[in-house]
This record gives C-alpha cells, structure tokens and sequence, in this order.
C-alpha cells in the first residue's frame, strides 16, 4: 500500500518491505505529521501522531552504493474528536421542531455520530471518505437553517466537508441557501445534480433522491478525490412502500463507500452537543475493536462503556445485512468466540444483566434469521423448545394446495392484528437446521407471499427473563419459483398470504420435511388419528376447524383420543363471538399458538393470539371446556373482536368480556354471574356503590365496573342490541367516531336506538359527558325509567318538557306538559303569573304542588285569573337533588 489512513494519538508503525538489495540509508520529505518519525536504518515508519493532518505526498528514498529508489506515500492523519469539535463548535443545542428524522448511522471506518438524541441515537453523524468527507443529517429539512444554533450547525458542517473549498453545488431542493452561502463567500452553483461536480469542492443534496447508478458512482468517486458532500433524507416514511432500505433505499446506494447508512428508523429532532466529544465507542471501529478485545485477551470495558460500544454494533447488527463483509467478518468471528447462547425454561437468560452477553445474543439472532437456509445450523436450544425430532424418522415430499385468499380484517379490530399475513397449513414442519426445498407456480412470485417457518412469532426482546430466544420463526419472501428455507429453530412450515390476496388455490410442493401431527375437523378420521397422525414426529401439533386454529406442543395431543369434542367446542365459541360482534361472516380464521413464553401477559390477543402452554391440557379437553369453560381463551378472542371506534375510553379490557360472559352463560351453561369470580352478586354491589360513591368520575370507569353497565343493559335488553349498535359502526358510519367525547355519545346514540330506549340518562349518570346533540338524537324514544341504578346509587332528575296550554277562557287555563322521566321520587308543582318568576317558587304569584311524579302527560287546572291577560308559567319536579325548572310558557286569557 501506498496511502496510509493514521489516526491521532494512536501509536502506528509501518515497515518498509525491500525485496531488493540491501538498502543503506532512507529518507523522507517533506517532514512527517508531528509525532511520527522515519528509521534511517531500516525505513519504518513509526511513532504516535500528534494531531491532525490533511492528505499529502511524502518522497521516501532508499539509497545503497547503487543509487537510490524513489517511491511515495500518501498519508492523512485524522482526529475526529477534533473534527466533532470543528463541526459543533458555538452550537449548544438544536431543536428542527416538526421534522421526524431517520436515524443516520455511522458505519465506515472514519465515521462517526455528531448529534446523538435524547436515546444516544446518531441523528446526525459524519465521516472521511477517501480523500473526501461526508456529513449526513436524518432529514432534509436540517441541511439547512439560517439562524440560531441551526444555522450554526448548517454552516459548519458544510465548511468542515468544502476542507477549504470554495465552490459549492446545490441540488435544487437546497437553491435557497444560495445567497446566505455567497455572503459567506462560496461560489455557488444551483440546481446541481451529481453530473455537475468537476471542479466542484462540495456537493450538497438529498439521500432520498431519483440518482441512476452512474450518478451513485459519480458521488462515490468525488467523495473518494476529496470532496466533499452533505446529504439530508428520511427513509421512515419510504420503508411504509418499500423494503430492503440498505440495498433499495436511494441515499444507500452510496453507504459502502459513504460510510453512512439511513436507517427505517427514527428518533427525535432535538440534541444538545457537549463541549466534550462523544466517546469513541460511539464509533463503530472502536467500539468492535474493545468488545472484541473485552471477550478475548481484555482489557474488559466498564459496564457504561459495554452499553455503549454494545448500542453501538447492535445499531450496525439491526440495519446492516450480511453483505457488509467487513462488518459481518469482524462480527460473526466475534459471535464464534462464545458459542451458542443457550436458553431455555431450566436455563433462563436475563437480558440487561450483561450488555456484551445481549448483544452477542442479537448478533447470533441476526445470523440465524439471515443466513441462507443451506448455511443454517441447528441451534442447541431448539432441543429444549420448540423441540426435536426424533432422530430416524424419514424426511417426507409432498404436493398439496393451499388457499391463497385472504381478506383479513379491516383495520379498526385494532386489537386482532388486522393486517397480518394470513397463515395457511401445510401439516408439514422443517427439522432443526435443515433445508427444505420449496417450489410454486410462476404466478405466486412478487406477490407479498412468504414461507413462515415457525409457529411461536412473539418477540422477546421487550422481557427480562426468558425462557427461549426472543425470536425464533423465519420469513422468507417468495421471489423465485423454487427456493430453499429453513430454520434454526425448526418450525412448522406455513404459506402466508397477504391480507387482500386473492390468489385462490394455490399448487405449492415441499421436499424433506417432517410429519406433523394435523388434525382437521370433520376431514381427519378419528382412526386414522389416533393410530397414525397423532404420533407423527414433530414436536408442535395443530387442531383446525373451519373456525379455529390451535398450534400446541404434540406431547399434549399424543394421548388425545377426541380432538373432534374440543374442536366442536372451539366451533362453536368462535361462531357465537362472530355472532355477537355481528361482523359476519368472520373473514378469517382464528388461530392461537401456545407457547413457553411470550410477549405480554398470561395470553395475548392478535393474530394468531398468543397464549402459555399452561393452558394447553385444558384446551384440547372438551369435556372440560363444555364443563368449564376459559374465561381468559374467550377474553383474548374478545380483544380480536373489538372494534376500536366502538371501544370506549378505559373499556379495552371491558368489552372483550362481553364476550366471555356471553360465551360462559349460552355455550357453557353458568349463570351469569358465575362466569367469573369477580363478577358475583356481591363483588358488582361493591364496586358499584364505591364508583357512584367516589363521584361517578368517568376516569375511573374501566374493567369490571364499566363491566357492569353493558351488563346491566344486558339483563334487560338481551345482546341483540348491543350486536346491532356495533353493526352501526362497520357498516353504516362514512367516518369512524374520533375523540373520548364522540366515542362516548356515539356509543348512547347507538345503544339507545338500539334498544328502543332512550339510556342517555342512564349512561349520563354513570359519567358519560353526554351533548344535547346525543339528548336530542333519542328524545323520540322513551327514557328506562327502570334501570337498575335508580332508587339505588343514583338519583335522577326529572324531564319535564313540552308544555302546552288548553281550554283557555277569561278565569280559567288546563295546563299541560309531559313527565318525560319521572325522576326519582320527585314531586311536581305548577306555578303561574303576570311575570316569569324564574326557578323560584318565592317570586311567583301561585304555586301548587301537583303530586308524585311519573311518566306521561300531566295536567293542571289553573283558574281565577283575569280576562284578556298574559300569563307566564313553569312546572317544576323537586327530589333530594335539588329542583329541576322548564323553560316558560305563556297564554292569554280571552
């Protein structure tokens, strides 16, 4: 080599190689960078340079009694804690407001982080290329800024990537910096593109661009000669359509040589930057270089250390696929150095106890969920789960077909996981390691199809203890007829389909995987399953009806004689929710997968909704479920059901029992208030009386004792209104309702005429912050004068409206008004006048208590009033609330 990259304050020596005659003396000039020195003896270089210094030329001469040779050496020294410095220096702290910015990651050799958000990711980060320097910032708008620290930030960085160079290029999204950077004193050149840059010193433009590849190469290469470019761009918003960002992403087709790659991630667009620069290991090279030396020959890193320089290559290890070689080399001979990380229930593992133990685990995770299938290798924890297959069982080829329509779900089952891929069983599974080979027809490819290999899909990674790998299925797109998958792992093997796919029966053949054991409802025989299929080898198993899925560990199914009396009962739950949600026919099948460990909870809802292998046994026992029941099953399959316009504020885990109640009174036999423990008598009374108790406040309506108000309209209405109001919002709404206080009176709209029953003061009274636009929309309805919290924890006002005057003459007036809700225990009074007293009995000139209220029409016989006079009167109800006054009327006396 003859160009040599040093860096300051690091000691270097480099040896001259002489493969001819002994060589006598050697020289050099010009003078080296400060700090190093030549051996006249024997031509090294070595030495600790001192500071920074720009690319040169440096003659070294070797002399002998023969002559002397000549050769050059191009030699740069770069700080980059002193160019941290140049670039942020009079800059305290940035804010770029609405801007959402990627994350910019610094990956070559000489780059590194210059602006680090509140979570230590680098937003903005720069680098040396070749000769040249980059800066990339994580969106566009940040390139450039006028005024403030921002301005600042803007004209540094541009100033540290010219290195003294003068003549700028804007691409024409950057025009406008074009008279502030001329007041500065640069040539400017606008409306530039990368065919622009000879005689160019900087090139500022956009990552998410439209360059060809010739284009690329010409920014690589003025980079490489010493230029120098600045770059701003997003990929977040890009990854929504696409996929691949280190490969397809515009601004990553230059990151091998920019030494920056635009993540799909993002972070904040505020950052303060320190008088002290970032610690190194912020830098990807230092940061390999110390961990690797930590796991081998020391010296070890402290632990605030470890959690940077891990942060550090988990960034690289998360966004960088295998054909970075010069990552992926240093890394994986560091994952080799450790061997398998181990995991299972007897063996777990606790993430954050050790941060090079974690990011050894993420390294081995991407090697695992990233190699290709003929370079997998069994994983030593897939003994233990999702399990082995026995050796000597003999590898099987099959052709099946599969259906490749899947409508899925629309997105307002938020909770359902709407909009995943839809699963399809092969009944076949891929052994531990092994390849298996997998061929479709030419209309399956680039259309959003994947093999799934495994079952257990939750992610880990979000625990502290685990039981297994945080991630343990693989998918692999399809984009070839004929393909090779596989897993570490192992795992059932799955065709999955986009949501939307269309593709109706779709041929597919797989060649050297394993039986599993597959148990179709109303297709498999009883014989045939309990003399064959249910000992088939694999270790994970599934139940399928044409309703529900269930993938189980096989050792709970080998001595399962009746999988047909579980999945009657699954049937029939499944229907009965569709049935109640009313959004039928259920465009999919439902699936649940049980599993050592997962992500949240004792079960998950999604798709498939997740649960423990605790709860297996019961499960396939059908005589259990009929008997007992599954609260938690049928409260998860709820959560799949909700729709989110329709679940109020604080209800996501009310109004999925809603269906557990239906499910444990009409399918499994209890009352229903013995579903559930906390759902006894006596438990409701309680949390009913402590909210009306506690002020009724809204805030605190949520789980059970929300529970109890769709319950209590349950017991007199029946589900069938509450199916119908949800069918108002999937099929009637041009617009979803938005916003706590839509949600909540759209709910009283629906229930109300639903029901037939004005309940708006039912709901007002268990808190709803109900509009007159929601009193008015069931005004028409008559009010349930008999709900359950009357004459108990509330007391209504009256609804006293309508007055009317009749059989007017010169003495005498009947008036008349209608005794909407009665109120509880309310007395009525008339009054009347010459004048409008208002809401005071004391300032009219007659009164008259009229009687109890209840609910109609109600009329009163004024008289000794004087001929041709205006009268003004009220009616008035009065309980121990207060008094509640309509508005005047008046009449005229002939």
């Amino acid at each position: 080599d003859t160009m040599f990259t040093l860096e300051a304050n690091v000691s270097v020596r480099l040896n001259a190689t002489n493969l001819g005659p002994t060589i006598d003396t050697w020289e050099v000039a010009p003078a080296l960078p400060p700090g190093l020195a030549m051996s006249g003896d024997t031509g090294a270089i070595n030495g600790t340079p001192i500071q920074r210094s720009g690319w040169a030329t440096y003659q070294i001469w070797a002399n002998n009694s023969g002559g002397s040779l000549l050769t050059n050496l191009t030699i740069a020294v770069h700080d980059l804690d002193a160019d941290y410095l140049d670039i942020t220096a009079g800059v305290s702290a940035v804010d770029y407001g609405g801007s959402w910015p990627s994350l910019i990651i610094p990956i070559g050799n000489w780059s590194f982080p210059v602006g680090l958000d509140w979570d230590d990711r680098p937003i903005i980060s720069a680098g040396h290329v070749g000769m040249g320097k980059v800066v990339g910032y994580g969106h566009e708008t940040m390139v450039w800024r006028a005024s403030g620290d921002e301005g600042t930030l803007s004209s540094n960085a541009l100033k540290w990537a010219c290195n003294g160079g003068l003549k700028v290029a804007l691409a024409s999204s950057f025009n406008g910096w074009e008279s502030t950077l001329e007041a500065e004193g640069y040539i400017v050149s606008t409306s530039a593109t990368p065919d622009d840059l000879v005689g160019m010193d900087c090139f500022v433009g956009e990552f998410w661009n439209s360059w060809s590849d010739s284009q690329d190469r010409k920014v690589e290469q003025f980079m490489l000669a010493g230029g120098g470019v600045v770059l701003g761009g997003h990929a977040w918003y890009w990854s929504y359509s696409n996929s691949d960002a280190p490969h397809n992403y515009p601004g990553n087709q230059i990151s091998k040589v920019s030494g920056l790659l635009v993540s799909t991630s993002s972070g904040s667009a505020s950052m303060s930057f320190p008088v002290t620069p970032h610690s190194h290991y912020y830098r990807l090279r230092a940061s390999l270089g110390a961990v690797s030396d930590h796991m081998t020959t020391g010296p070890l890193l402290n632990q605030a250390d470890s959690a940077i320089a891990a942060g550090t290559i988990s960034r690289a290890v998360s966004n960088l696929p295998f054909d970075f070689l010069n990552f992926w080399t240093q890394v994986r001979a560091m994952s080799n150095q450790t061997g398998w990380i181990q995991i299972s229930a007897s063996n777990t593992y606790t993430l954050g106890d050790d941060t090079i133990d974690d990011l050894v685990l993420n390294i081995q995770e991407k090697i695992m969920l990233g190699l290709p299938a003929d370079e997998l290798v069994t994983h030593p924890s897939s003994t233990d789960f999702p399990g082995e297959v026995p050796p000597g069982f003999p590898r099987v080829n099959r052709t099946l077909t599969v259906n490749g329509s899947f409508a899925g779900l629309p997105s307002q089952f938020g909770y359902a996981g709407a909009g995943a891929h839809g699963r399809m069983s092969t009944g076949l599974y891929a052994a531990p390691g092994e390849v298996v080979n997998v061929t479709f027809t030419t209309d399956v490819i680039g259309q959003d199809v994947y093999v799934l290999v495994g079952a257990h899909s939750d992610s880990l990674w979000g625990k502290t203890t685990l039981s297994r790998h945080p991630k343990v299925v693989r998918w692999w797109p399809v984009d070839n007829t004929t393909m090779e998958v596989g897993n570490s792992f192992g795992g059932v093997i799955y065709i999955a389909f986009a949501k939307g796919s269309s593709l109706g029966d779709v041929e597919v053949s797989i060649e050297h995987a394993v039986e599993m054991p597959r148990y179709i409802h109303g297709v498999t025989s009883i014989a045939d399953w309990q003399s064959t299929i249910r000992d088939y080898p694999a270790p994970i198993a599934e139940l399928e009806s044409d309703n529900f899925i269930l993938t189980i560990p096989s050792k709970d199914i080998r001595a399962l004689d009746d999988p047909d009396y579980a999945m009657d009962f699954w049937d029939e739950a499944l229907q009965m929710e569709h049935n109640l949600s009313g959004y039928t026919p259920w465009p999919r099948v439902e699936r649940a997968v049980f599993d050592v460990q997962i992500s949240a909870g004792w079960m998950h809802s999604g798709y498939p909704f997740m649960a423990h292998h605790a709860s297996v046994a019961g499960v396939v026992n059908g005589t259990k479920m009929y008997q007992d029941g599954d609260w938690g099953m049928f409260h998860e399959l709820g959560h799949n059901h909700q729709w989110m316009s329709s679940t109020l504020p604080g209800t996501t885990e009310t109004t999925c029992n809603i269906y557990s109640v239906k499910l444990m009174t009409d399918l499994v036999g209890k009352n229903p208030r013995e579903g559930h423990g906390s759902l006894n008598n006596a438990s409701a009374k309680s949390r009913v009386e402590t909210y009306f108790n506690n002020g009724a406040n809204i805030s605190s309506w949520s789980v059970w004792t929300a529970l109890e108000t769709y319950l209590q309209i349950q017991e007199t209405f029946g589900w069938e209104p509450i199916t119908a109001a949800y069918q108002e919002y999937y099929y009637n709404y041009s617009s979803q309702p938005s916003g706590d206080s839509n949600e909540f009176n759209q709910w009283a709209v629906q229930i109300s005429l639903n029901t037939g029953h004005n309940l708006v003061p039912f709901l007002e009274a268990w808190g709803f912050p109900i509009t007159q636009a929601t009193h008015d929309a069931a005004a028409h309805l008559p009010v349930w004068t008999t709900d359950p919290l009357r004459g108990w924890v509330h007391d209504y006002d009256p609804i006293l409206r309508d007055l009317l005057d009749n059989n007017i003459t010169s003495s005498s007036a009947d008036l008349e008004f209608d005794v909407y809700d009665n109120g509880t225990d309310v007395n009525l009074t008339v009054c009347w006048g010459l004048f409008d007293g208002g809401t005071n009995k004391a300032t009219w000139g007659n009164c008259q208590t009229i009687g109890i209220s209840t609910v109609g029409w109600k009329s009163h016989s004024v008289s000794g009033l004087v001929s041709g006079q205006t009268y003004h009167w009220r009616a008035m109800g009065e309980n121990d609330n207060g008094q509640t006054w309509t508005q005047a009327a008046i009449f005229t006396t002939t």
